[in-house]
């Protein structure tokens, strides 16, 4: 089959604006790949990474590049790593019908050292978190290939100085091509500290962080939203959480966990509580884990450690979780999808709450003011009264009436 971008779907209709499951960024990746294959054919024969890839652009267009080798001649692996499972999910129903009879295929991994050894070339999208292009940086210098040459592609209006001097710390050679249809990639070469971290040593770098205001711990990996701090709405959620609006028992829900700070509150507040946290990244659900971890050692110490059991998945949301299974859902609502701004995310989480309480469940959920989310959740989970309000956020509780 002939690679066309244009065929690629997005799984991810409501919750973005984007009709198109590619951009001129990555037409510009898979060009100046094509264009560092043809001057070194041997990089066909050698590992390829994907980071970041949004719908499977990169990768499969990768993919049909790599594929091309004639005859029984030795092909490269081209390997991916995304953190949404949304876009794991984008990618495999491409690959579907894409990939056919291809003789190179997608092998999705974590993040970690084995997903990187070896790797000739990586191609990715810059992330909006510079601390995870540090993180990305890092382990492509301690695993991939000493030879190993980047492509980083972005859109021109989202890139900045700083991603530059980021790929400086690591790699000899960085350059910026020029720029096309708005978007530019970074060149990326010469690592300057190959191979200086022992793969059986390296750990997931977590920030620990206790947050002053409301003495919360918890634990954050790069690309986490607000990693390393508390986020002011969150932290005007948890100082207005009190055990008058948190079952003393029963299964809440933490919707969104990121680094699982409401999950910790909830701990703190009801110990006997029973509390499933979900997040569609995967780096916000091992930070999730961790915060649990960190609380429970934390309780030990000095008090008898909470009772409640306590389960972390990767998930679209609520969309599997069980009808009328849950007393409490806890949610501070995105409306940023990486650099596109949004409401159909927070719609899709208020239906999926709706589903998921039980009649007479609850809701508490925070969001930035001038987005008016109350009357959307009057109707979608049913009727909602404020708990708090500041100059900036407002805080409210739905209640699931019985049917």
């Amino acid at each position: 089959m002939t690679f066309s971008l244009e065929l690629l779907q997005t799984n991810m209709a409501p919750t973005s604006e984007s009709t198109l499951a590619y951009d001129t960024a990555d037409q510009l990746g898979l060009r100046l790949l094509e264009e560092m294959v043809a001057e070194d054919g041997n990089l066909l024969t050698k590992p390829l990474l994907t980071l970041g890839d949004n719908f499977g652009a990169l990768t499969l267009g990768a993919c049909h590049i790599f594929s091309s080798v004639p005859g029984e001649a030795p092909v490269g692996q081209v390997r991916v790593f995304q953190d949404s499972l949304l876009a794991t999910a984008a990618l495999e129903k491409n690959c579907e019908t894409l990939c056919g009879s291809l003789r190179v295929k997608p092998v999705s991994g974590a993040l970690e050292p084995q997903l990187f050894e070896g790797a000739q070339t990586v191609l990715m999208r810059l992330p909006k978190d510079l601390r995870l292009l540090d993180l990305y940086a890092q382990m492509i210098v301690a695993f991939a290939d000493p030879d190993v040459q980047i492509i980083a592609v972005g859109k021109i209006k989202h890139m900045t100085r700083s991603m530059n001097d980021v790929f400086k710390k690591y790699f000899g050679q960085v350059k910026a091509s020029l720029g096309w249809k708005k978007s530019r990639a970074l060149l990326a070469a010469s690592p300057l500290k190959s191979g200086s971290i022992d793969a059986a040593e390296w750990k997931l770098p977590f920030t620990y962080t206790e947050d002053a205001q409301t003495g919360i711990r918890f634990a954050s990996l790069p690309g986490v939203f607000s990693a390393g701090r508390l986020d002011i709405g969150t932290r005007f959620l948890l100082q207005n959480l009190t055990e008058q609006t948190v079952p003393e028992a029963g299964r809440a829900a933490d919707l969104g966990s990121g680094a699982g700070a409401i999950t910790a509150k909830l701990m703190q507040l009801r110990p006997k509580l029973d509390i499933l946290a979900t997040d569609v990244s995967s780096l916000a659900v091992l930070s999730t884990k961790e915060t649990i971890e960190l609380n429970l050692r934390a309780a030990s110490d000095h008090e008898e450690p909470p009772s409640g059991q306590y389960k972390v998945v990767q998930a679209d949301g609520l969309g599997e979780c069980e009808e009328s299974s849950l007393d409490l859902v806890v949610c501070n609502p995105p409306f940023h999808l990486e650099y596109e701004v949004t409401t159909g995310i927070s719609e899709k989480l208020f239906r999926q709450a709706a589903r998921a309480l039980k009649p007479g469940g609850q809701m508490i959920t925070v969001f930035n003011s001038h987005l008016q989310y109350r009357p959307l959740l009057e109707r979608l989970v049913g009727p909602t009264r404020q708990l708090g309000r500041n100059a900036k956020f407002t805080l409210v509780i739905s209640t699931i009436l019985p049917s």
